[in-house]
């Protein structure tokens, strides 16, 4: 069984999605950000993976498995996968970019930080 998100890393992916006050989805930006989402799924590496639960291996996203960016992107993954929202089980959360809202391709940190990423094919 997978280990549960500790309070203080659900605190540091809220403060990470946070815009004027509130916690945006941090694919859309246009909604509040409501749930946690796996970019790595949960069944990829389970509880002895310690790349399960970090800030890096999760977005904070508007609606849920089935509604909102949570839902278009379990039923869009092809493209979720272009864009990082999920991963392979072989691909490390937090060196592999993801496309946030209002900051385009970046690298999660697992301090609740972000650093500008270069598009696929761009690395010199």
């Amino acid at each position: 069984m997978t280990k549960q998100i500790t309070a203080r890393t659900r605190t540091v992916v809220r403060h990470r999605a946070e815009r004027g006050g509130w916690p945006l989805c941090e694919r859309c930006g246009s909604a509040l950000g409501t749930n946690v989402h796996h970019r790595r799924p949960r069944g990829a590496g389970g509880s002895k993976d310690p790349a399960t639960n970090p800030p890096s291996n999760l977005l904070l996203l508007c609606g849920s498995g089935t509604t909102g960016c949570h839902g278009w992107i379990e039923s869009h993954r092809a493209i979720a996968y272009q864009h990082g929202w999920l991963l392979r089980s072989w691909q490390t959360p937090i060196q592999t970019a993801v496309r946030i809202h209002d900051r385009g391709l970046v690298l999660l940190d697992d301090i609740g930080g972000m650093t500008p990423a270069l598009p696929l094919g761009d690395a010199a």
